[in-house]
């Protein structure tokens, strides 16, 4: 804290900190010595901030956290399966008996102690329900839940107002190519796509597309 505040030339840094478990590289102690840490930049080069906050939130704040590409890479996937539930669900003015439930299991868990992988996982509980019952509210009360540990699930716009339109003239494009049996052409626009960030996913309804998180 005194390191911090005179870096800052006597600013607060801080008006509430918690005493944290060390952060672990592969089960090694982060260490300036070692060489074993990332710098912030790259850290946000990996993935983006919603995707650490989760990360760091599926370990309790007390113990050690183990930093893995393997574990960054599965709170992508986390983090994905919570944007493409949650991120479009409209707001509801009353709750369900299965969301008022959830609401109490996810407060008894941040009372325990600030227990966040008890709550997160009370979090993807609902959204398994959300998915299977269709149930709006307990889809909202889970997207309130997020919040309320500093997520944002708001997605950032992709390029300007001519993407949509070139995506799905793209999108077009790769669907003719496919109806001729053409598939090495529909999985290179697929695969070129992918390697700027954009992801296609094909279902019942047509195509859609999303940002790669």
């Amino acid at each position: 804290m005194a390191q911090s505040e005179s870096y800052l030339d006597g600013r607060c840094f801080a008006k509430t900190w918690w005493h944290c478990g060390e952060l672990r590289v592969n089960g090694v102690k982060m260490s300036k010595s070692l060489g074993n840490f990332i710098t912030l930049q790259e850290g946000f080069a990996k993935a983006s901030p919603q995707v650490w906050r989760l990360l760091f939130l599926m370990t309790h704040p007390q113990s050690p956290l183990d930093y893995s590409e393997e574990k960054l890479q599965q709170s992508k996937t986390s983090w994905a399966r919570l944007t493409n539930a949650l991120a479009e669900v409209p707001e509801r003015d009353s709750d369900s008996d299965t969301a008022l439930a959830f609401q109490q299991r996810f407060a008894e868990a941040l009372l325990d102690n600030l227990n966040t992988p008890i709550a997160l996982a009370a979090v993807f509980d609902a959204v398994s329900e959300f998915n299977r019952s269709g149930d709006a509210t307990l889809a909202v009360s889970a997207r309130r839940a997020l919040e309320m540990l500093g997520f944002d699930l708001k997605t950032a716009p992709v390029g300007d107002s001519f993407t949509p339109r070139l995506m799905e003239l793209l999108i077009q494009v790769r669907h003719d190519a496919r109806e001729r049996r053409d598939f090495a052409t529909g999985d290179q626009i697929r695969n070129e796509l992918k390697t700027i960030g954009i992801i296609l996913e094909d279902g019942p309804e047509g195509t859609k597309w999303k940002q790669e998180i």
